[in-house]
């Protein structure tokens, strides 16, 4: 019984952190347009996708690791935004078809760029090919940048 009683609390303990923590969460999702409406996906993916070529130019792995997180949060955050932007104002049936939509053409996309990558690595040697598609993302990052989605636009709750 003890153990019983020690497992409900611990769930109930658990329930009640995720949701004071759910509440926080949500409470810096609406209001981060107003602290940084400017930021984008793209630039974070420019710093990143600069700092692993550099790294790897100047022998310094510990600068072309930093690149990658930076990179990660930025494609991450671009992707979220896109979404958001594609589909608000939507239905939610549509809403839906649209996610699925956005979702598989990003993933095709992300494979089609894997298996290009493989096969041009294979060609020309690996570290040329990744130094290359790095710089590469970089400059289409910093082309679209521009007219890419900002925190501003992805707004999903509106704040009164």
């Amino acid at each position: 019984m003890l153990v019983l009683a020690a497992a409900r609390t611990s769930t109930s303990n658990t329930g009640r952190w995720a949701r004071i923590h759910q509440h926080n969460w949500a409470k810096i999702r609406c209001h981060s347009h107003r602290i940084a409406p400017w930021v984008s996906g793209l630039s974070a993916m420019v710093a990143g996708a600069v700092l692993v070529p550099v790294g790897v130019a100047i022998g310094h792995p510990l600068v072309a690791l930093l690149g990658f997180p930076v990179l990660g949060f930025g494609t991450g955050l671009a992707y979220r935004l896109s979404l958001v932007v594609l589909t608000k104002g939507s239905e939610p049936a549509r809403q839906g078809a649209l996610a699925s939509l956005y979702g598989a053409v990003t993933y095709g996309a992300a494979t089609v760029g894997s298996l290009a990558a493989g096969l041009i690595g294979n060609l020309i040697g690996l570290k040329s090919t990744i130094v290359g598609i790095f710089l590469l993302i970089a400059v289409f990052s910093a082309w679209f940048t521009a007219c890419a989605p900002r925190l501003r636009d992805g707004r999903e709750i509106e704040v009164a």
